[in-house]
């Protein structure tokens, strides 16, 4: 469990780089040696080698392996017991900001190094590829247990069919995730299966008949102050390349930490 100091929060860098990330895959796949190479097809000459993009290639541990950019926010959230007199429980919770192309490999790397096991809610500061391609891989987040349901089919007959199946039950809490509209109407074209209803076996039970994520979207305004388990966070809008609108989020007391993508 990482140590957070009362009233406060850290921050863990999840990814710092381009959104291709890095290693650049033509910095690696047209190195030769430190000499240039031309493609014969097209008459393009490559730079030489990359240091840099080389070294990230041939250690797993190195600093120039870069993902996407994102950070966790960890945090205590005070939660007051039901018996009076007794002091108020601590709960660590985890907030993603951002979860692009690379967040699995940033997850597996980086969270068990500091013992965080759960991620409690995301955040999205746009709808490009680096800053939302992760959702899928959120239902691998999802604690869930594979179960069999009976379920009595209504047939055409005057008998109705009674057939076990196969199903998943989430045991976990739905995902909470914060975006504006624009970025929920990337997210909707990109995942249509995720913004659906979802198809249960059994929905007191929250048991699915396929296993996908389960999340639960929260538009909010370009510029709006809002609180994720009792952290205050404040969006407002940034110029993201050219003039597309990306989210910016101020978190904590003002100016306390920014971040902007």
């Amino acid at each position: 469990r990482m140590n957070v100091v009362e009233n406060t929060f850290n921050v863990l860098f999840l990814g710092s780089g381009v959104s291709t990330a890095v290693p650049n895959l033509t910095h690696i796949l047209y190195c030769n040696n430190g000499s240039t190479s031309k493609d014969s097809e097209s008459d393009l000459s490559y730079p030489k080698n990359c240091d840099v993009c080389m070294e990230a290639m041939n250690n797993n541990k190195s600093r120039n392996r870069r993902n996407n950019v994102s950070i966790a926010v960890i945090f205590d959230e005070l939660k007051p017991l039901i018996h009076d007199g007794e002091n108020a429980k601590k709960c660590q919770r985890v907030v993603v900001i951002d979860v692009g192309k690379t967040m699995r490999e940033a997850f597996l790397t980086l969270l068990p190094r500091y013992g965080l096991k759960k991620i409690d809610s995301i955040i999205l500061t746009h709808g490009h590829a680096d800053a939302i391609f992760g959702l899928d891989d959120i239902r691998d987040l999802q604690i869930c247990k594979i179960v069999k349901v009976d379920r009595t089919l209504n047939t055409e007959s005057s008998t109705n069919s009674n057939v076990t199946e196969i199903g998943f039950k989430i045991l976990s809490e739905p995902m909470n995730i914060y975006l504006n509209h624009e970025t929920k109407e990337v997210v909707d074209q990109c995942f249509s299966y995720l913004i659906a209803e979802p198809e249960f076996l059994d929905e007191k039970n929250r048991i699915l008949k396929r296993r996908v994520a389960l999340l639960n979207f929260h538009i909010i305004d370009s510029s709006s102050t809002f609180n994720v388990f009792g952290l205050p966070i404040r969006s407002f809008p940034v110029f993201h390349g050219g003039e597309y609108i990306s989210l910016g989020f101020s978190i904590g007391k003002e100016g306390e930490f920014v971040y902007i993508s």
